[in-house]
C-alpha cells in the first residue's frame, strides 16, 4: 500500500463549470506531478483506458506527463498509471476517480480526486460518492470552477 499518511483520508470533489473533465484532469495532474506524487487513475473499462492514454500522449510536449496503462510494461516505474482497478504498484498517494463507482478500500491512498460534472444523472451519482466518504468520516474538499477557468475552495470538513 502507497499510504503515508495516518490522516483519514482526504477527497477532494471538483465541481465542473467551464472545463471538460479531460482538461481539468490534466490540470490536476500538472499539479500533482509536479509535486513529485504518483497517481492511479481509475477508469470504467480498457476503453476508456486507452482514451485517455492517447489523450495524455497528445497533451503539450513542453509539459508531458508520463504514464502508462496498467497492462503495459513496467506499471511500477510509471508517476501516472492508468487502470480500470484502484492500485498502487507504482505508489500512487493520489487516485482520481473517473468511474460512476466510489473508492471501496479507504486505507489505500492518501488523497482521492473526483469530479462533478455538470450532467444530472452524473451530478446525482457523485453526490452519493461524496456521501459514501463523508459516512467513512474522510477529509472532504470541494472546490468549485469559477467561470473563468479557477478552482475556489467551496467546503471543507
Amino acid at each position: 500500500m502507497a499510504k503515508t499518511q495516518q490522516d483519514p483520508l482526504r477527497v477532494r470533489f471538483y465541481q465542473l463549470a467551464t472545463d471538460s473533465r479531460e482538461r481539468a484532469l490534466l490540470k490536476i495532474l500538472n499539479k500533482v506531478y509536479g509535486m513529485g506524487l504518483r497517481v492511479c487513475i481509475v477508469v470504467e473499462d480498457r476503453q476508456q483506458a486507452q482514451g485517455l492514454d492517447e489523450h495524455l500522449w497528445r497533451h503539450p510536449p513542453d509539459s508531458f506527463l508520463p504514464h502508462a496503462t496498467s497492462v503495459d510494461p513496467f506499471p511500477e516505474a510509471q508517476p501516472i498509471l492508468i487502470s480500470e482497478q484502484p492500485v498502487d504498484p507504482n505508489g500512487a498517494t493520489v487516485v482520481v476517480m473517473l468511474t460512476p463507482v466510489p473508492l471501496e478500500n479507504l486505507d489505500q491512498f492518501d488523497t482521492v480526486v473526483d469530479f462533478v460534472p455538470d450532467d444530472p444523472q452524473a451530478k446525482r451519482a457523485s453526490r452519493l460518492r461524496y456521501k459514501h466518504y463523508k459516512d467513512a468520516q474522510c477529509q472532504m474538499e470541494y472546490w468549485i470552477q469559477t467561470p473563468k477557468g479557477q478552482w475556489e475552495r467551496a467546503a471543507a470538513s
